[in-house]
């Protein structure tokens, strides 16, 4: 017998059981209670080890014939070499109705068949029972989860698993994938660009992954079109900010958050009681002035040492934010002052994505094109600073403005690219000429 016992809940229609415990040296489970009449069971189970195949032998041994949802989760574990190759044909006999499976454990399994699975989630080592060759076929699977650091070897997956997924032959129902935790590799290519050349990702309508940096971001910017079609991106570990966001579309959610132009509350509240353009600039900085802790500002250099104090601290986008209320509370020669101060400050400290969105939506329109290419200048220009900057500001460029950027001559951006020694990055700046 087990060392641990059954219990039962019930809401509405459904009856669900959980089990948490210690299972037996000999791998027996008793059935739940009423067991015909469970819609949900949930096995939380200590140290499964070598007992793993005897409980998959239990599920494909015992009738569960309302069961909708079935949970399985070693609760604490080490990792093991071992594969485990159920009888799906006998627990799909069992279990005819169900609909949701979550498995997370440190074993593998070499498949995972039922014929009306809609939902599986699959946290650990138990991921490879969907890739390779003699893996899942589930022909009713719509969503699928997959949350794994590392595969069994302790090396992350390459992204020949995303493709194997997205093939329509084991999954032709998949319309939600979400691999925002699992440790995806795909070398020195994008994770847009690679999923933009993999056939499979048209048929999907939700998308979930987990970028590791500002130049996976960009790259879906770039990419945008090849997205177009999902009702749902959903991108971790990045925090855009408004102009990003703005070009991604509303499909595209940021769980992490969004950084706002308006990043802190003494900021939102002064932008919305700062003048119309064209007021004068005093006002505005007696506002700004008031609402940072009382200090005051009545000249230009004050306004651009709160600026310089901002980045210094790495608060770049509050920095942005302090430039567009001051642009926008100013005119003409003082204006373009304030836009061009926020923006060499932004760009010296590689805040190339915040540099941009101040040289490109502040200011009047007739010299946007002006600001946008001192910025661009003042990365070229500064030996310190890493080249990639200059070669994402210049693309982001590009994509936001092209008619604009045409004019300038991207010989100096090709060359910051090649120093950063990424060819991907060559290759788009080239392009994009």
């Amino acid at each position: 017998m087990s060392d641990g016992k059954w219990t039962v809940t019930r809401k509405g229609a459904r009856r669900t059981a959980t089990f948490a415990g210690r299972v037996s040296a000999s791998g027996e489970l008793d059935a739940p209670p009423d067991a015909s009449t469970v819609t949900d069971v949930s096995l939380r189970l200590a140290r499964l080890g070598a007992l793993a195949p005897k409980v998959f032998a239990w599920l494909a041994a015992t009738p569960l014939p309302s069961l909708r949802t079935l949970e399985l989760v070693e609760r604490s574990f080490s990792k093991r070499e071992a594969a485990i190759a159920p009888d799906w044909t006998a627990i799909a006999a069992r279990t005819p109705k169900l609909e949701s499976l979550r498995i997370l454990g440190q074993f593998r399994l070499k498949d995972v068949a039922h014929p009306k699975l809609e939902r599986l989630m699959l946290e650990g080592d138990v991921c490879a029972a969907v890739f390779g060759k003699g893996a899942a076929t589930l022909p009713a699977l719509a969503h699928l989860t997959l949350a794994a650091d590392t595969d069994v070897h302790g090396v992350a997956w390459g992204f020949a698993v995303v493709e194997q997924i997205l093939d329509a032959k084991r999954f032709p129902a998949l319309a939600e994938l979400d691999v925002s935790r699992l440790e995806l590799d795909v070398e020195d290519v994008p994770v847009a660009e690679a999923l933009a050349r993999t056939k499979g990702l048209s048929k999907l309508e939700k998308l979930a992954l987990r970028l590791s940096s500002v130049d996976e971001l960009d790259a879906f910017v770039s990419r945008a079109k090849s997205f177009e079609h999902l009702a749902e991106l959903r991108l971790h570990g990045v925090r855009p900010g408004p102009a990003v966001a703005r070009r991604l579309g509303a499909r595209c959610v940021f769980p992490d958050g969004a950084r706002s132009a308006d990043a802190t509350d003494h900021l939102a509240t002064l932008r919305q009681k700062t003048p119309p353009p064209g007021a004068k600039l005093d006002a505005a900085l007696a506002a700004l002035a008031s609402s940072l802790k009382g200090r005051r500002f009545t000249e230009h250099d004050d306004a651009r040492a709160t600026i310089v104090k901002l980045v210094t601290k790495g608060l770049a986008s509050e920095a942005a934010a302090v430039c567009r209320l001051l642009a926008a509370a100013s005119q003409g020669d003082v204006q373009k002052w304030i836009v061009q101060a926020g923006v060499a400050k932004l760009s010296h400290a590689g805040h190339w994505l915040e540099a941009f969105e101040v040289a490109h939506d502040c200011g009047a329109p007739s010299t946007r094109a002006e600001n946008t290419q001192y910025g661009l200048d003042n990365m070229l220009s500064n030996a310190s600073l890493d080249p990639e900057c200059a070669a994402l500001y210049y693309l982001t460029w590009m994509e936001t403005d092209p008619a604009q950027a045409a004019a300038y001559d991207p010989q100096w951006v090709v060359a910051a690219a090649q120093r950063s020694g990424r060819s991907d990055l060559v290759r788009r700046v080239r392009a994009a000429k």
